[in-house]
């Protein structure tokens, strides 16, 4: 589900020239984005700061369409066997459209745009399909081409990624109720993790534990080591 959070978003107090700072939350399905975007929005909002925050995929809006065809099996069951290349598409179509309608009026206007999932989700996810590091490299190259030179969606100034368990990401899955796309089965999770730490290396993301010693960790836990990372203290 699209969220376009109005309570984290102060436009009245819009500046007259901002460097806008583009943060993104990413990770597995199950992983708690939602959650923490959220309070991530709210905690930099504690701190006078202007905040916009946007969620992908747009589920709710005709240009998610290609994703949705995807995730809903049309391409094929396993999406393992779906071309990375091709399925990439889909989401940047969703991106593009998303990021004119919703982001792009807003650089330079609000302090931060905290975004639940990007471009670097397809990174993640699709690199999974990849057979080698060098294949994976190459998809990846071919993602930022494709985002942020040829559809020319800004760059996430940081990426955070949130590090849960397989099995956890399930379990979280299993409690919201709404396990309705390929994605989200242990099988294909498991891929995308094995191949998540080198993604993560090789696009200079920050990993983000979300569990301590096989127990969840607490949302605003989380986000306090996020603020810190940026600069923030938060008690």
């Amino acid at each position: 589900m699209n969220r376009w959070n109005s309570a984290c978003n102060s436009t009245w107090l819009y500046p007259t020239e901002h460097k806008t700072k583009v943060y993104c939350i990413d990770g597995l399905d199950g992983s708690g984005k939602e959650t923490i975007t959220t309070e991530l929005c709210r905690q930099l909002h504690l701190k006078n700061k202007t905040t916009i925050l946007v969620a992908f995929p747009m589920y709710d809006k005709w240009h998610s369409f290609l994703v949705k065809l995807y995730l809903g099996g049309w391409f094929g069951k396993d999406p393992s066997k779906v071309n990375p290349y091709i399925a990439s598409i889909f989401y940047a179509v969703d991106r593009f459209f998303g990021y004119r309608k919703y982001i792009k009026q807003h650089i330079g206007k609000v302090d931060y745009i905290i975004l639940d999932r990007y471009a670097t989700s397809s990174m993640i996810y699709q690199s999974s399909k990849s057979k080698s590091e060098q294949e994976a490299q190459k998809l990846i190259k071919y993602i930022e081409l494709l985002e942020y030179k040829i559809f020319r969606i800004k760059k996430p100034d940081r990426v955070f990624v949130l590090m849960t368990d397989v099995k956890q990401s399930i379990k979280n899955i299993d409690t919201r109720g709404d396990k309705t796309d390929i994605h989200e089965t242990e099988g294909f999770l498991t891929k995308v993790k094995n191949k998540m730490d080198f993604v993560i290396r090789y696009c200079d993301f920050e990993p983000i534990e979300t569990m301590n010693d096989g127990v969840l960790r607490k949302p605003f836990n989380i986000v306090k080591e996020i603020m810190k990372k940026v600069g923030y203290r938060v008690e």
